[in-house]
């Protein structure tokens, strides 16, 4: 428990440091270097692969297909509390990166920087896309670790972990935001789901 504590702490200094970063005009020469080392990929199918993964954190559509669809699975397998704390999770996650794109008002990356393949609205810190993966399947991965065994285990949280992984680079690869929004995205949404987590086993335990 200390050390979820500490972990907890730790991703919140993270997130206000970076948080902070991002309110000034001017952008970090790490950012910089950091994007536009990421958008020079230009392996076969990297693009296609990318736009994939950053496809199922779209709203509405995304999100909603995949909670609907994780919600259904637990309810028929008589997993209330695990479906209700799911929707805590995610949703929260995404409310909580709404109000703070709002809040802080950072623009988007501009599209002299790099390639951009889309144009992008709202703002830029955090990332939303990578709120919703690490709360939504970071809560997945909780509930596989806690109640599955063996490959299937191993297998689930692999892919689950990839996916988290992967919709940072997409992000920035696609040029919807600075390398400072991801990270500060997957710092805010691991205490998130840490403080969530902790309250679904307390609800477990009473």
């Amino acid at each position: 428990m200390r050390r979820a504590y500490a972990l907890q702490a730790t991703a919140l200094l993270t997130f206000l440091f970076l948080a902070s970063g991002a309110t000034s005009l001017e952008v970090p020469s790490w950012d910089l270097r950091a994007a536009r080392q990421i958008r020079s990929w230009d392996w076969p199918g990297v693009a296609q692969v990318m736009k994939l993964v950053s496809l199922a954190g779209n709203l509405p559509y995304g999100p909603t297909l995949a909670f609907g669809a994780a919600a259904l699975a637990l309810l028929l397998l008589r997993r209330r509390r695990e479906a209700a704390f799911l929707g805590l999770s995610g949703g929260g996650g995404y409310l909580l990166s709404g109000l703070l794109k709002w809040w802080i008002g950072r623009p988007r990356p501009p599209g002299d920087v790099s390639k951009v393949f889309v144009s992008f609205d709202g703002g830029s810190f955090p990332s939303g896309h990578v709120m919703h993966f690490t709360t939504f399947y970071g809560f997945l991965a909780v509930l596989v670790a806690l109640h599955l065994r063996g490959w299937k285990r191993g297998l689930l949280l692999s892919i689950l972990l990839a996916l988290i992984l992967a919709v940072g680079f997409s992000r920035i690869y696609l040029g919807a935001h600075w390398p400072s929004d991801v990270l500060g995205a997957y710092s805010l949404g691991v205490a998130w789901l840490l403080l969530v987590s902790q309250w679904y086993r307390k609800a477990g335990e009473g």
